[in-house]
């Protein structure tokens, strides 16, 4: 989910009404196409509670696996918002630890660290909500941890210190371009935000195609992502990855009526 409104979804739904919004392997995504959307919302200490807006089979595996209580309709301000506003019928989940009252007070604050935040049980969560998703999409359980590259709770436990305890991390270091910096601020739309850049060249790393055998000028004449690599060698890397413009519809409608207004 994300810390400040709702114009990423918004954004999102806006762009899937027009049939703009760009999928894997050139196909537009619908809003029909959707079956669900899964929400991880404030996580840490105490009781998992599932906001549902409508229960189905997917938050009944949900509830049993997290041991987790259920409370219809009561979905907090969050991104599914805006998915429920366009679909009302369509099946939303947030995943929080609390109930109708927040439970964290820092949250978003510079007291919201790994401390209070109590990570190490997030992951746990995330990987139990991995497995209920993969046996509903695939049919099958997930690949054991001793069939991949590395254990998938390292991965995430790594993933998560970066995010959130330090990002001079190994993972980080690897996904960046030589001599990026890191900026958080939130800003006006400028320049793409480095974080999300990073984001995206990170799940470029896990799940690309690395291509040794391109130099940096090669990679970038053919589109695709070049970055540090592990211990500094510098690689090229084609991925799935794509990114969508998080900026609110309401510029785009104010563009389009002042076009039409001034012809």
């Amino acid at each position: 989910g994300k810390a400040f409104d709702y114009i990423g979804s918004s954004r999102m739904i806006y762009n899937m009404k027009q049939n703009n919004f760009n999928a894997l392997g050139g196909i537009n995504l619908k809003l029909d196409d959707i079956k669900s959307v899964i929400e991880f919302g404030q996580l840490g200490k105490g009781k998992i509670v599932l906001h549902s807006s409508s229960k189905d089979d997917t938050t009944d595996r949900l509830s049993k696996v997290l041991n987790a209580s259920i409370l219809d309709d009561s979905v907090p301000p969050t991104s599914v918002q805006s998915f429920l506003e366009a679909r009302p019928s369509l099946t939303t989940v947030v995943i929080t630890n609390h109930g109708k009252k927040f439970l964290n007070r820092y949250y978003n604050s510079i007291l919201d660290d790994g401390e209070n935040l109590g990570f190490n049980r997030f992951f746990i969560i995330k990987i139990f909500v991995y497995h209920v998703l993969e046996m509903i999409v695939t049919g099958e359980s997930a690949p054991q941890s001793a069939d991949l590259p590395i254990p998938l709770e390292d991965l995430v436990a790594e993933m998560l210190y970066c995010y959130i305890q330090s990002a001079k991390c190994t993972r980080f270091h690897a996904a960046s371009t030589s001599g990026a910096k890191l900026i958080n601020q939130i800003g006006v739309h400028r320049a793409p935000n480095a974080a999300t850049t990073l984001t995206g060249q990170l799940l470029a790393l896990l799940t690309g195609e690395k291509l040794s055998d391109m130099n940096e000028t090669t990679c970038h004449k053919n589109r695709l992502t070049w970055m540090g690599g592990y211990n500094f060698t510098e690689i090229c890397i084609n991925s799935t990855v794509n990114y969508s413009t998080a900026v609110s519809p309401a510029f785009i409608i104010n563009s389009k009526a002042g076009d039409n207004a001034r012809r």
